[in-house]
């Protein structure tokens, strides 16, 4: 499937790309802000204007429901990234960075305590390496411009690479990495 939010609806469509009859949207009670959809096509990770990161399974035919909801720590996330094994999820936005361990079995979203040396307020996006043991955080605020790297241990806490930014690029909103894990 191809998975699509509809802000304006208010609800997730599931495409099949090969032309089969589409699925009914599954109605949301927030406005989805942006979509992330695990390796295996069974998780799908909502951030709404509500303040919530919201979970849903899919059935493989079509039909969504949400099984884990998570607070994020405002109501604007732009981003959300996901571990290669589904084990953690991180959100990022204006109010700064969230994670999360996944237990979609149990239904629950734990949040994992950043200790972090550098505020990340005004996130423009979080973004994981295909291996997923490097997180990337851009940071834009007026002047202030700066991409942080984080390495993700493996109870997905972060650890600061380097405490002065890598880059400084302008306004970073989407990262794509070229190499992929065999």
């Amino acid at each position: 499937y191809i998975v699509v939010a509809n802000q304006k609806e208010n609800s997730i469509s599931l495409i099949e790309p090969l032309g089969a009859a589409p699925t009914p949207a599954t109605p949301l009670a927030y406005e989805p802000l942006t979509i992330k959809v695990d390796g295996t096509g069974n998780l799908i990770f909502v951030a709404g204007d509500d303040g919530k990161l919201h979970l849903l399974s899919s059935n493989g035919m079509g039909n969504l429901s949400e099984v884990a909801t998570g607070t994020l720590g405002g109501t604007n996330t732009l981003s959300v990234a996901l571990d290669p094994l589904s084990r953690f999820v991180y959100a990022a936005g204006p109010a700064g960075l969230n994670a999360f361990t996944i237990d979609a079995t149990a239904g629950n979203l734990t949040p994992i305590s950043l200790d972090l040396p550098v505020a990340l307020a005004n996130a423009t996006g979080v973004f994981l390496d295909p291996s997923g043991n490097f997180l990337y955080v851009p940071i834009s605020s007026g002047s202030m411009n700066a991409l942080y790297l984080f390495m993700v241990k493996t109870d997905g806490t972060l650890t600061l690479n380097n405490a002065q930014p890598m880059q400084s690029p302008n306004h970073v909103t989407s990262m794509v990495f070229s190499a992929t894990v065999q």
